[in-house]
Formats: structure tokens, C-alpha cells, sequence
């Protein structure tokens, strides 16, 4: 139902922002209830928005102050999505903070996605933010709102798909700001990626060692990086 929801499941019980949403496989997510409907067609996801939310504290400023408590990533998928389909259908995800000591920490604040291929439809993901900590050797981090980690696979391969999806206002002092491959293949549709920000490459998107990455319908707008790919890279 409509409402914002935070993790409290910790992946490491010593560390409070290890805490994350987990998908789990075969298992399909719908958000924008208002909780009196019978079926997933009659929800209005615009009226009844469900936000997942790494600021634990509530206290979330513009410029991404105060986020050095939030979850590392809001939402996780391991290994799921390749057998069985698993989907995430109409959230609102904000408020990642992936940083910290080792090369998955510092990316995929808003979900960080590894060997798994679930569904994306009807998402927004908005304010999250990857950077790196001092002396971090992997820094800096990237994919900001989606970072995907696909290895060692030969094509013909599952597609991650994203379908009618949102990424704004994302932020990374890596590359990829909305999504960062590192391998894999992806299809984008309808999707939008606006005011998304990247130091170093591809201000939305950014795609290495990847086999095929379609985009049908998609928009790109003010998206920015200091380096290569306003847009992609």
C-alpha cells in the first residue's frame, strides 16, 4: 500500500546500513495500493505512491546532507530473476548511499543488482547518490540508482528489463549515474533519465563489458558528467 517503507533487514548484524530490501526469487512486488483494491489493475500508482527509502533518520537534505546514515542500497537482487521471474513493479526508490570500504559498498544505492535478472516496471528512482571514502581502492563508486554486476557469461544471456522507469536527480562520483554496467544485457522502454549527475562517464548510463543494450521510446534529458557520455557512455 501507499506509504514509505525502510529496510531493517541487515546483511551484516554489526552494521546498521547494511540493512536492505532483498528479492527474493519468483516472487513479484507491486506497489501504488491504496489497499481496497481487488487486483493489481485497478491501483493508481500516481495517487498511491510506495516509496522505499534508505533515510533511516528522516532527515534528508537537498545536496544529499545528511545521508551518511542511510542504507548503502535500498534494494538488492542476487541471483534471482533467471529461472523464475521476479519483479519490481511501481515504487518510488530514494535516499541510497552507497559508500564505503570495498567495491560493492560504493555502488547501487538505490539497488544493486548481481547475477540476477529481475523486472523493472513502473519504478522511480530518485536522490540516490554512490561516491567513495577516503583511501577506498576501488573508488570511486558508480550507479547511483541502479548498479548491475554481471560476469563471466557468453551471449545468448537473459535480459535485465526495465519498462516505464524514472531516474532522476541521481547522483555518482563514478560513472553511470541512473545505471552502471558492468557487464550483462539490458532493454530499456519508455523509460526517462533526467538531471542525473556523474563526474567521471555516462551522466545516465553507463555500460562496460556488456553484450546488447537496447533503448526504445526512451527520453534523455540534462543529464551531465565531466567526462565522456552526457547521455551514455
Amino acid at each position: 500500500a501507499d506509504g514509505t517503507y525502510k529496510p531493517s533487514k541487515r546483511t551484516d548484524p554489526d552494521a546498521p546500513r547494511s540493512a536492505t530490501f532483498q528479492l527474493q526469487d519468483g516472487v513479484s512486488l507491486y506497489g501504488g495500493f491504496a489497499g481496497t483494491e481487488a487486483s493489481v489493475h485497478e491501483r493508481n500508482i500516481d495517487s498511491n505512491p510506495t516509496i522505499l527509502s534508505g533515510d533511516f533518520n528522516g532527515d534528508d537534505q537537498i545536496n544529499f546532507d545528511n545521508y551518511n546514515e542511510n542504507a548503502r542500497h535500498v534494494l538488492t537482487a542476487i541471483g534471482v530473476g533467471e529461472i523464475e521471474q521476479t519483479v519490481l513493479d511501481g515504487f518510488l526508490v530514494t535516499s541510497g548511499c552507497a559508500t564505503g570500504a570495498d567495491f560493492r559498498e560504493g555502488r547501487g544505492g538505490g539497488m544493486f543488482i548481481e547475477e540476477a535478472f529481475p523486472i523493472l516496471r513502473n519504478c522511480v528512482f530518485t536522490r540516490n547518490l554512490a561516491a567513495e571514502q577516503a583511501n577506498v581502492v576501488h573508488a570511486p563508486g558508480g550507479g547511483a540508482a541502479v548498479y548491475v554486476l554481471i560476469e563471466e557469461r557468453e551471449p545468448p544471456q537473459p535480459v535485465l528489463s526495465f519498462y516505464r522507469c524514472r531516474f532522476t536527480d541521481n547522483t555518482t562520483r563514478g560513472s553511470g549515474a541512473a545505471v552502471d554496467f558492468y557487464g550483462g544485457s539490458a532493454s530499456f522502454t519508455d523509460c526517462s533519465f533526467e538531471r542525473n549527475a556523474a563526474d567521471a562517464a555516462g551522466g545516465a548510463v553507463y555500460a562496460l563489458w556488456g553484450f546488447s543494450y537496447s533503448f526504445r521510446g526512451c527520453t534523455f534529458s540534462n543529464n551531465t558528467t565531466q567526462g565522456t557520455g552526457g547521455a551514455i557512455s
